[in-house]
């Protein structure tokens, strides 16, 4: 047999469990897409600034100036690879952040096969578990001059979402913590009625004294059993 009061402490328990966890897993799922979208977005501008700035130096083929722009991105923490395409699709200057391993995998097949991108081919984002993949045509009037690939980690977004995973968790355990006092007073209200009622009929049973009364209760279905 089990006690009402640890029945009603056991499926306040699992309600507060389901409650928190869905509402944990919501706000996780929320902050890192806005995390990834917020980075995606500051990722375009950044290959759309390098394509502004390289322009000239693939024009004039220089793979000197060229490279020397991309390793401005060594102040990007975050960007692991930038490889800049002539416009038959060929290497020509290309940027690697020490450390980051190999990154031939990373870069599209639009630029293995040593043909011209169509400049509509170039915006689309590859986002893979490890990295997103930007490209960017570089536009020299009338035509693009070729384009540039950018390889963003999410290591740093990983990080951001697990410390929102931590500090969530930790709100609502103390959330969980604050909610189980109130609903262990509110099972008390409404228990001891009960106790009350429970007693008395003990009372009765083993003295056979029908004389005595229960008191009313506030609650309908409490003051119902108690008549």
């Amino acid at each position: 047999m089990i006690k009402l009061g640890a029945r009603l402490q056991h499926i306040n328990r699992i309600a507060l469990a389901v409650a928190v966890g869905f509402v944990t897993v919501c706000i996780v799922i929320s902050s890192f897409l806005l995390g990834l979208f917020a980075l995606i977005d500051t990722s375009r501008v950044q290959a759309r600034v390098l394509a502004e700035t390289t322009a000239a130096a693939l024009v004039f083929q220089d793979a000197k100036s060229a490279s020397e722009m991309l390793q401005s991105l060594r102040n990007s923490p975050d960007v692991i690879d930038a490889r800049l395409f002539g416009r038959d699709g060929q290497p020509f200057a290309a940027y690697q952040r020490a450390g980051a391993g190999s990154t031939d995998g990373l870069v599209g097949t639009e630029a293995a096969a040593g043909a011209a991108v169509p400049a509509a081919a170039l915006a689309d984002v590859v986002v893979r578990p490890q990295h997103i993949r930007l490209s960017q045509p570089v536009l020299s009037q009338p035509q693009a001059a070729g384009h540039i690939t950018l390889t963003v980690g999410l290591g740093s977004l990983y990080r951001q979402t697990a410390w929102q995973i931590l500090t969530t968790l930790t709100a609502a355990l103390l959330a969980m913590a604050a909610s189980g006092i109130l609903l262990r007073r509110l099972n008390a209200s409404v228990l001891k009625p009960l106790i009350g009622l429970n007693a008395l009929m003990e009372r009765v049973s083993d003295n056979d004294d029908y004389s005595v009364r229960a008191n009313p209760s506030n609650i309908t279905e409490l003051n119902a059993l108690a008549n």
